[in-house]
């Protein structure tokens, strides 16, 4: 069995890592079975559009939509469940297919989930990873009074740095994600990732996520900008002074949220019933 997930050419990106991070965990010895070498198997990421046919064997693990105008021929596909009801109804099934985003599988395997022992940061960042080299976050995190957490580096070093700050600004959706399973209390900070994706697939695809956890769409929403800008630019500061006042006051504005206790643990029941299941059948 194929795991498939984007992978971008020049950085690992946290999100999408976390696909062998946590179903070569759960799933090894059903991933090595020489009867699935044709089946491919999609779990954390938007890549429900063209690149699945329609003529493969495919099996939905809490994967999420990202063409919506796309109409989708699912007959050869096992779809377990999906990432939210955007994706659900997008597919044809009227919102009955959905628990969440297939991070959340993390919550049933202790052993994936980090150990906090000491609250190291009172507030960190984390940025899109198409953004670290588009702004200087260490202007940003001495200015702003932050703690960068960069997505490209290693996936036990991003849960830990997570699992170790009490607050988390999060432009990387999949940082917010991670919070609310960690319980770290998580505001979305909107901003373009220059070179990635459009702003309304961004926007699409935050909102499936955060409707199947009854979550609110809060977020404070900061210009982002195209290429390097020079210190020696006029602009510099000014860019500067904008994104850093912004941050400031999304860190006082009381917008953190995290799903309720009683709905993480329906989401917990729901993903190791399906994790178990997907065991029964493919084992």
């Amino acid at each position: 069995m194929n795991l498939k997930f984007f992978r971008a050419p020049d950085y690992n990106n946290f999100g999408d890592e976390l696909n062998p991070y946590i179903f070569n965990h759960l799933f090894s010895e059903i991933f090595s079975l020489k009867k699935y070498a044709e089946f491919d198997f999609y779990g954390i990421g938007s890549i429900i559009d063209s690149r699945i046919s329609a003529d493969i064997n495919a099996i939905l693990f809490g994967t999420g939509i990202r063409d919506i105008t796309k109409s989708y021929v699912t007959k050869k596909w096992d779809v377990r469940f999906l990432r939210g009801p955007i994706s659900s109804n997008v597919l044809g099934f009227r919102g009955e297919k959905y628990i969440a985003d297939a991070a959340y599988c993390m919550l049933c395997d202790e052993s994936l989930l980090p150990v906090c022992k000491k609250k190291r940061f009172k507030i960190s960042i984390m940025p899109h990873y198409r953004q670290m080299d588009k702004l200087d976050w260490g202007i940003i995190m001495k200015m702003a009074g932050v703690n960068i957490i960069d997505p490209r580096e290693p996936i036990e070093q991003i849960l830990q740095d997570i699992a170790d700050s009490e607050k988390l600004l999060a432009i990387a959706m999949h940082g917010a994600i991670v919070a609310d399973i960690l319980r770290v209390p998580w505001q979305r900070i909107k901003m373009e990732a220059i070179g990635a994706e459009k702003q309304m697939i961004s926007d699409m695809k935050w909102l499936d996520f955060i409707s199947a956890l009854d979550l609110k769409d809060n977020f404070v929403h900061i210009k982002n900008f195209d290429g390097v800008i020079k210190r020696t630019s006029p602009w510099f500061w000014i860019t500067y002074y904008e994104i850093i006042r912004r941050i400031k006051a999304s860190k006082r504005n009381g917008k953190f949220q995290l799903s309720t206790d009683k709905k993480l643990m329906e989401v917990k029941q729901k993903l190791d019933r399906e994790i178990n299941l997907f065991k029964i059948d493919y084992a």
